[in-house]
């Protein structure tokens, strides 16, 4: 199977998951949400913000550790609460926490990496809704430099990750020198263990 095929294989992708009225309603909330912030990872050294805004919500206060450090999620608010059972019943997983992450322009990027932390666990689903401006995903093989794929990912949308992708596949989100508005991605997910 071509890296195409299995990428196809382990993804599904709606351009238009939420009507455009409840996508604009939620960017609103999400974007005047007093709960942002932005981290410091370590990097060669020395601390770093990380190069966009986020937050951390859940059905209770799930632990989640990446890049070394220990985020405990906040309640999230009923529009959250809404999507996520939505999701979970689209994916067939109890989706019970989200990353959300802000991209306050084009200049506010994630770098490779693939969700594989162990509170995951082997094989996690992953379920983007994308509100805002437009941004590209890109996707690699694991141990490749050369990207395979890249999908845009538009405001409504929803991007699934199955099971078996993480495994296989790193993705990003490049820098778009021309994208001026703030995007809004909710990254929900299901965490096995609290402790």
């Amino acid at each position: 199977m071509s890296q195409a095929a299995e990428l196809e294989s382990l993804i599904h992708f709606e351009a238009s998951f939420l009507a455009s009225e409840r996508a604009d309603g939620l960017l609103s909330e999400l974007l005047n949400s007093p709960h942002w912030d932005q981290p410091e990872l370590q990097l060669y050294g020395r601390r770093h913000p990380i190069p966009r805004l986020q937050q951390w919500l859940g059905d209770a206060p799930h632990r989640y550790t990446y890049s070394g450090q220990v985020f405990e999620a906040q309640l999230w608010p009923a529009s959250i609460a809404t999507l996520a059972q939505e999701l979970s019943d689209a994916s067939g997983v109890k989706l019970n926490s989200v990353l959300i992450n802000c991209y306050r322009s084009g200049q506010d990027t994630m770098g490779w990496h693939a969700d594989d932390e162990p509170e995951l666990g082997p094989a996690p689903v992953i379920a983007t809704i994308s509100l805002g401006a437009s941004r590209d995903m890109a996707f690699r093989a694991v141990g490749s430099s050369r990207q395979a794929a890249k999908i845009e990912l538009t405001h409504g949308s929803l991007l699934l990750m199955k099971a078996g992708l993480q495994t296989r596949f790193q993705h990003a989100i490049p820098k778009r020198a021309r994208v001026n508005e703030p995007r809004v991605s909710l990254t929900f997910r299901q965490i096995l263990t609290t402790e």
